[in-house]
């Protein structure tokens, strides 16, 4: 009887496990073959795909360079800039189109400032089933001193592709994932741009550690590797609003922050800087919002 019961359980487990890899299977095949294709990451690099042979000068960074430069209207020029990328994401990304792709890239433009510079921790790590491709989540996690959560988080990426994106959902019908949208004219008043450029600063503080040592660590190693390949580095500061400059201003005087060594590194490195911040002042209507 007791052999018979053993054998019974036996068989629940096995089921069970059975089910399980079958669903996971499931639910990461409708995620690569449905979603993925669908994201900005995809279609980006499938663009980037289709030129990078011809291509001689490269965009990187984050989403003001994704969403704010046109690379077809530069001759050679492509933009493979990505949402969320700060400088340890566009090192691990560029190290691995210069060596692994072996392409004639002449010059890199960057942005520099605000979240260019960001270092985040392994629960704040952006896409993961995409980034896993670059990064080399073990040595990040032992800069972090965070290993064992990031080799976590390469594993999600890995067998649960789809589990950020059904977290990320939960917690926008939670209201707990971003701020409240507000475009630049739903603020009413100057007090009031000034108060919710600050509240996303804030907000954006709290999921990011923004001029460290270890985002101070890849900028030198993007820079070094762009000067042994002898490629040209521009590094440009984009523009935003001045609500949002002040914001971090306030914020940064407030948390003892300064990007100077940043600057630095860029300057002695002979990087050109282009500070762009302020060119839009003027025409404030043009913003979709405070940032």
């Amino acid at each position: 009887m007791e052999k018979s019961n053993n054998i019974a359980i036996v068989k629940k487990v096995i089921l069970f496990l059975v089910l399980t890899i079958t669903i996971n299977g499931l639910l990461s095949w409708f995620y690569f073959s449905k979603i993925t294709p669908r994201t900005k990451y995809n279609q980006t690099e499938q663009k980037f795909e289709s030129k990078k042979t011809a291509t001689r000068t490269l965009f990187l960074g984050h989403s003001r360079c994704a969403n704010g430069i046109d690379a077809d209207q530069i001759n050679g020029a492509s933009n493979f800039a990505s949402f969320g990328e700060n400088n340890i994401y566009t090192y691990y990304k560029f190290r691995e189109i210069i060596e692994d792709l072996n392409l004639n890239i002449t010059r890199v433009i960057i942005p520099y400032g605000f979240s260019s510079f960001v270092s985040f921790t392994s629960p704040a790590v952006v896409d993961q089933s995409y980034w896993n491709r670059y990064i080399d989540y073990a040595e990040l996690g032992q800069m972090h001193n965070q290993s064992a959560d990031y080799f976590s988080t390469y594993l999600q990426s890995v067998f649960i592709p789809y589990a950020r994106s059904i977290k990320l959902l939960i917690n926008k019908r939670t209201t707990l994932f971003s701020p409240p949208k507000m475009t630049l004219s739903e603020c009413s008043t100057n007090q009031g741009k000034h108060t919710y450029a600050e509240a996303t600063v804030a907000y954006n503080l709290t999921f990011r550690n923004y001029y460290d040592e270890i985002s101070l660590e890849y900028l030198q190693r993007f820079l070094a590797l762009c000067a042994i390949k002898n490629i040209e580095v521009i590094a440009i500061k984009y523009p935003v609003t001045k609500y949002y400059r002040e914001g971090y201003k306030k914020e940064m005087a407030r948390s003892n922050l300064s990007e100077q060594p940043f600057i630095l590194a860029l300057q002695a490195s002979q990087a050109t800087l282009w500070n762009e911040e302020s060119i839009f002042d003027s025409e404030e209507q043009n913003y979709k919002d405070t940032h």
